[in-house]
């Protein structure tokens, strides 16, 4: 997820649905350069389209696509350094701060060594 970016771009096609050419092109500048994106589909029930960056290499999450689209999203750094997405019910998404990027948390993934596993930390907070 990324609180600086305007549209979610997704690079990994099987995620998506619907792909179709897009109804706006996105002229997009990052810091590893620019291109134009011509494509545009869905993530799963994700209301808005979001972009197909076939080159692409990170699945990025425009967090205010996200608030916009209804979804409320907390953050308590004194508690974990995580964004928590609050979706359907009971329902979250934890995006966790891996290298300085917030990313979705997998649990049982494998963890880069020295990271702390914030899962545990955050079940034991909220069993309190």
């Amino acid at each position: 997820m990324d609180s600086g970016c305007t549209n979610t771009t997704i690079c990994n096609g099987e995620l998506m649905h619907g792909l179709r050419q897009a109804e706006k092109e996105l002229d997009m500048h990052t810091n590893v350069g620019s291109r134009v994106l011509d494509e545009e589909g869905f993530l799963g029930r994700f209301p808005p389209p979001v972009y197909y960056d076939e080159d692409g290499i990170a699945n990025v999450l425009a967090m205010r696509e996200m608030i916009a689209a209804g979804y409320r999203i907390t953050m308590d750094t004194n508690f974990d350094n995580a964004f928590v997405v609050h979706c359907d019910g009971d329902r979250q998404m934890r995006f966790v701060n891996r290298k300085g990027v917030y990313v979705l948390e997998q649990l049982g993934a494998d963890v880069e060594p020295g990271a702390k596993d914030t899962s545990a930390i955050y079940r034991r907070q909220l069993s309190k």
